[in-house]
């Protein structure tokens, strides 16, 4: 129905706070960094051939696609991909991956 939101869209004032502080969190940045440089051995060599870290908006990993069958993969690899790099650390420190096709980010 038009103008009804779903309730998994709808999160408490408390529960965004605590996301946007933890986003400025040093020990959270720096793990988020450091896994900037891990992205060959967590994705292979065939996706870290075509794609590449190019930074991190909030607990998103941002990844330049120069294949769109790349693309493709890493939406397929998703889940996978983020356990394993999730997997490094005690928390959670990504929780989705972005393609671009443009250094813009766009």
């Amino acid at each position: 129905m038009i103008g009804r939101r779903q309730t998994s869209e709808v999160k408490s004032i408390g529960s965004l706070v605590s996301q946007v502080l933890e986003d400025f969190e040093p020990d959270i940045r720096m793990k988020r960094n450091g896994a900037l440089l891990l992205w060959s051995s967590i994705a292979g060599d065939d996706l870290s051939t075509y794609l590449r870290p190019v930074g991190v908006r909030g607990s998103v990993l941002v990844l330049m696609c120069y294949h769109p069958a790349a693309a493709m993969e890493v939406r397929i690899r998703k889940k996978e991909i983020l356990e394993k790099f999730n997997s490094l650390w005690d928390r959670e420190i990504f929780t989705d991956l972005r393609t671009v096709t443009r250094s813009n980010g766009r």
